[in-house]
């Protein structure tokens, strides 16, 4: 009896035990499930497409969705702004992200708005979404910006209702900065602060981070806003940058010709003031100050060209970008996907006759390239560099890092003092280096106002004058402008010249008179005025 009592106990301890372990592996799953991101979700009206989460420092998960419901579930390491999108049906909403519960309910569709609850982060947002969603329909912003494209519109409609959107982003910055300083705890605090950074000053970025609680110092969002804040450092005021250099005026030249030089990917300067524009497709045109075809060729390269620059000796520099064609096997079948192999340099002489080429190292792309001495320059928007190479054999002597290109683009030039400035329009600045690749002076500022550069990245190039003073261009909408020591100032007359985030091909002779190139409306040339 005693024995089977013993037995009876050993199985109940056992039983204990082994609930005790299910309950603790219970407990232990849930601790991993809360610490991680996980979403419960319904789209309404859809059926089976997959959705994804990602964030902007390239974390990207996703999950199947089946009659409109899905669980994501990812593990994050930070809090952070992130995106949701279908991969078949359109739908796109932002949230911030942690690793806690959520839910969402929403419909598939363009400018639709979902709900989305779940995590003190995500809260904090929602405040804000609803106070930008009043300012927004204070002014009419949505209505405004799809207004601004309608075709036919008068300069004196155009000129209203972009200072109404100026005005929109003015309250917009001011409701973003109350936030911050409302919210020093908030995640999207640090956020906001991160899109300043690439455009606001160091003084301003300073004096808000200087609010944030202490525990976002070790997030991402929190480096990245320390690491442009060293981009900075170089940044003076307009007045220091342009000291001494006297203001330039332009007016359009109603006699040039240029409307039917269209599809212009990239301008040069030839020595007699003739402009050197290469067509989409290879096609070089030399074409005088007056806006008549004086010759062309087809230039002869294997891949694409993209960029041109002309040296003393009329010879011409076209930047072949190389491709090669590689099969991969991607989910389950081979695809065919195109492979950069390098940057060649075609140079011919200013009749087309072709007189030597070589390879540009360390090159992915060439969206711009000028010529200084013996020094060819080009940029690269892959790597974010500029290479400076010897003109005779193309070896590099030095090299520029850590710009901040977008679009395809990344512009520069070089002005009488052999300095590069550089575009530098996802750091909304300007910046000049030596030849050697030392960064000398930035200035810029991200803003609506004329001292600064709008909308998701500008300037799209730069030009120097004779001078001294800079010329840069705006796209969407365009703003063509002159820095001096009297500040900045627009060229008039000039229409919208490009569509979207788009380059625009400038260029400026010997006298300073500047010539644009628009893909449908072709060449415009301003001449000096003073």
């Amino acid at each position: 009896m005693k024995k089977l009592f013993k037995s009876a106990i050993l199985l109940l301890t056992i039983v204990f035990a082994l609930n005790a372990c299910k309950q603790a592996n219970k407990s232990e799953q849930n601790a991993k499930d809360d610490s991680m991101f996980i979403m419960e979700g319904f789209i309404e009206g859809l059926g089976t497409d997959k959705i994804f989460i990602q964030n902007w420092d390239g974390h990207r998960d996703s999950a199947q969705v089946t009659d409109g419901k899905f669980t994501l579930k990812t593990k994050l390491k930070d809090p952070c702004l992130s995106k949701l999108y279908l991969k078949k049906k359109p739908f796109f909403t932002m949230i911030l992200a942690e690793n806690t519960n959520y839910t969402l309910k929403g419909e598939t569709g363009y400018n639709v708005e979902c709900i989305v609850t779940g995590g003190v982060e995500q809260e904090y947002l929602n405040t804000f979404n609803q106070l930008e969603k009043k300012l927004s329909e204070k002014y009419q912003h949505y209505e405004m910006e799809m207004k601004l494209r309608e075709k036919g519109l008068k300069k004196e409609e155009v000129t209203e209702i972009s200072n109404k959107i100026n005005e929109y982003y003015k309250e917009l910055h001011k409701l973003q900065v109350k936030f911050i300083k409302e919210n020093p705890k908030a995640h999207y605090s640090i956020e906001l602060i991160e899109m300043f950074a690439s455009g606001d000053s160091k003084e301003e970025i300073m004096n808000l981070l200087a609010l944030i609680d202490p525990k976002h110092k070790k997030t991402i969002d929190y480096k990245n806003i320390q690491a442009l804040l060293a981009e900075k450092r170089n940044d003076i005021s307009l007045a220091k940058f342009m000291k001494g250099v006297k203001d330039v005026n332009y007016a359009l030249d109603k006699n040039f010709t240029g409307k039917s030089f269209t599809d212009i990917a990239y301008m040069d300067i030839m020595p007699n003031n003739n402009l050197c524009a290469l067509k989409k497709g290879g096609i070089v045109q030399i074409i005088s100050p007056e806006g008549k075809k004086l010759d062309e060729f087809k230039a002869e390269t294997k891949g694409f060209a993209k960029s041109i620059a002309v040296d003393q000796k009329n010879q011409i520099y076209i930047m072949d970008l190389l491709f090669s064609i590689e099969k991969v096997k991607k989910r389950g079948r081979v695809i065919e996907v195109k492979k950069t192999d390098g940057v060649k340099a075609v140079v011919y002489n200013s009749n087309g006759k072709k007189l030597r080429e070589f390879m540009l190292a360390g090159l992915k792309t060439a969206p711009g390239a000028k010529i200084s001495g013996d020094k060819l320059i080009v940029s690269d928007m892959t790597d974010d560099i500029l290479g400076i190479y010897d003109i005779k054999d193309g070896k590099m002597l030095s090299k520029i890092e850590g710009l901040s290109s977008c679009c395809g683009i990344l512009d520069f030039d070089v002005n009488n003092k052999n300095e590069i400035i550089v575009a530098n329009l996802s750091a909304f600045r300007v910046n000049t280096y030596d030849l050697n690749g030392k960064i000398k002076l930035t200035f810029g500022n991200r803003g609506r106002d004329i001292l600064d550069f709008h909308g998701c990245c500008n300037p799209v190039c730069v030009a120097s004058l004779s001078n001294g003073a800079i010329v840069t261009a705006e796209k969407d909408p365009t703003r063509i402008k002159v820095y001096s020591k009297d500040g900045a100032k627009q060229i008039k007359g000039i229409d919208e010249l490009v569509k979207g985030c788009t380059y625009i091909p400038m260029t400026v002779d010997s006298n300073d008179n500047l010539y644009l190139a628009s893909p449908s409306k072709g060449i415009v040339k301003c001449v000096v005025t003073n």
